[in-house]
């Protein structure tokens, strides 16, 4: 009450109602003053009471949306980007309205990272290529005119052209590149990472990295025309590639919800 400057009654206010003794001005200017800064009382009361119920419903918002996330979680399936979800859905309905039997896959989840070491790495240089769209090459046009349509609502998710005739056979990754540590059965998919990531040296060394156009070291380090920088690690430190994905991820949310 006294961020309102609302005063409330003193000792000696309260004895002065209540001794009978008293005359009735003294009481009279007590009581107008309580009348006066009742309403001031109601508002704040109000005020408070709205921002509660405010932060109360952030919170089940919040706990609904946490919950929903580890069920899905514990069903295989991550919580991807808005406008990737958009488009692939977008995707998926055109494809049925079509009868073809395809499915648009999310890049991330079609990779594997086959050295542990080299996670943050694979995560934070591929970063938002993560959740590119990849179809197969024949559905690509179709795929591109559903995006071409939604434009105006779906963007910055990136669509893989496939039918490029580099990403219609993987390349043999150099060993000492960062394509070398990722893998996966999809066979655009793997062109494509590889085609990403081959010209990227994995370094051991801070030191080793200006030996090289582009070079990334196991914590984050990249460097890349001309200039190191630290990737920050809000872009890799909740990961989408692999199965310690999903174990990541699930530990996090229950910690969250606990």
């Amino acid at each position: 009450l006294a961020k309102h400057q609302i005063k409330l009654l003193e000792r000696d206010e309260l004895a002065v109602l209540g001794q009978p003794s008293e005359g009735p001005e003294a009481k009279s200017g007590i009581l107008f003053r309580l009348q006066q800064d009742l309403p001031r009382i109601l508002d704040s009361h109000r005020s408070d009471l709205v921002r509660q119920n405010d932060l109360l419903r952030h919170y089940n918002h919040q706990k609904i949306e946490l919950e929903q996330e580890i069920h899905n979680l514990k069903n295989r399936k991550l919580t991807y980007p808005a406008n990737t979800n958009k488009l692939k859905a977008a995707i998926e309905q055109e494809f049925l309205n079509r009868g073809i039997h395809s499915e648009p896959r999310i890049l991330s989840d079609l990779l594997e990272i086959t050295d542990p070491a080299w996670q943050n790495p694979v995560e934070g240089y591929l970063h938002t290529q993560r959740f590119y769209i990849i179809v197969e090459p024949q559905y690509y046009q179709i795929s591109l005119d559903v995006y071409n349509r939604i434009k105006k609502d779906v963007h910055t998710v990136g669509l893989v052209n496939t039918n490029r005739d580099q990403f219609r056979e993987p390349i043999e990754p150099r060993q000492d590149s960062l394509a070398y540590v990722v893998t996966s059965d999809n066979r655009w998919a793997l062109a494509y990472v590889h085609y990403l990531l081959d010209r990227v040296v994995r370094c051991t060394s801070v030191d080793h990295l200006k030996d090289h156009k582009v070079a990334i070291t196991a914590d984050c380090m990249l460097y890349q025309n001309h200039a190191v920088r630290k990737i920050d690690d809000a872009v890799y430190r909740t990961p989408f590639i692999g199965a310690h994905a999903y174990e990541v991820q699930l530990s996090e949310r229950l910690a969250t919800l606990a």
